[in-house]
């Protein structure tokens, strides 16, 4: 089944093939098939005297220089492909190469994206390494996402031991209001005492919050809670302790 649109039919009287990829003759400008291309071929008056044969694109309509011996064929097909500027030549490659190198003045494009693993720009096989194009690493900001996670689990672990020792305490506290007998209510006095001692309730917090975290890296036999937590675990201690001081400042006066 032919198309009779696609391609031309070769010239020569006795064949009339449709060529989907002819070749157009640089002297009787004619259009043969690559078996009628040659002088002698399709006994071309003009060339029978010349030693080598240039064909002609049969798009635009430019010579494509070939080498001796050289399939005419493949070298016009390869000009089509990459050098030929009419309009179908330009539209197929538009489609097709669509990825364009990044370097300034360079009008090459790839068939497939060459991107450069510092800059993250597209370029083309010539500039595709990074002395080709005099690359630029780009910055990469720090992982704030990370470093928010980290923190939002050091917040979480913190406020589970707040609420662990605040029940605690809360449950002693209970037990000492219940009707009991003098012994047992000086048996939870002084766990309570073991608990808060001379502190109030803000700095006993902080203090049972730093020996919960001691206890458990002696437990475990390794350090699992990161600097981070530590720095934090310091800093609200430290806070306590002055919330406690200003308001023993404020009681004398």
């Amino acid at each position: 089944m032919e198309f009779p649109d696609l391609g031309q039919h070769c010239s020569h009287s006795s064949c009339h093939r449709l060529d989907f990829l002819p070749v157009r003759c640089d002297l009787c400008s004619d259009v043969f098939c690559a078996d009628h291309y040659s002088y002698s071929s399709h006994g071309c008056e003009k060339g029978l005297h010349l030693d080598n044969q240039v064909p002609v694109c049969p798009l635009c309509d430019k010579p494509v220089p070939i080498k001796r011996g050289e399939l005419p064929d493949i070298r016009v097909g390869q000009h089509i492909d990459l050098d030929c500027e009419s309009d179908p030549a330009l539209k197929k490659r538009n489609q097709i190469y669509r990825n364009k190198c990044w370097v300034k003045g360079c009008k090459q494009k790839e068939l497939v994206p060459l991107l450069c693993n510092d800059c993250h720009h597209n370029y083309c096989l010539k500039h595709r390494h990074p002395a080709d194009h005099t690359c630029e690493p780009t910055r990469t900001a720090p992982a704030a996402s990370t470093v928010s996670m980290a923190g939002s689990a050091a917040m979480k672990r913190f406020e589970q031991m707040k609420t662990n020792v605040t029940q605690r305490v809360s449950q002693m506290s209970s037990q000492m209001s219940m009707k009991s007998n003098p012994q047992s209510v000086r048996s939870h006095s002084n766990d309570v005492f073991g608990v808060q001692g001379n502190y109030s309730e803000d700095e006993a917090l902080a203090r049972a919050l730093q020996q919960s975290m001691l206890d458990e890296n002696h437990s475990s036999g390794a350090t699992n809670t990161t600097q981070y937590d530590r720095d934090l675990a310091k800093a609200i201690e430290e806070s306590q302790r002055n919330a406690v001081r200003n308001k023993d400042k404020c009681s004398v006066s």
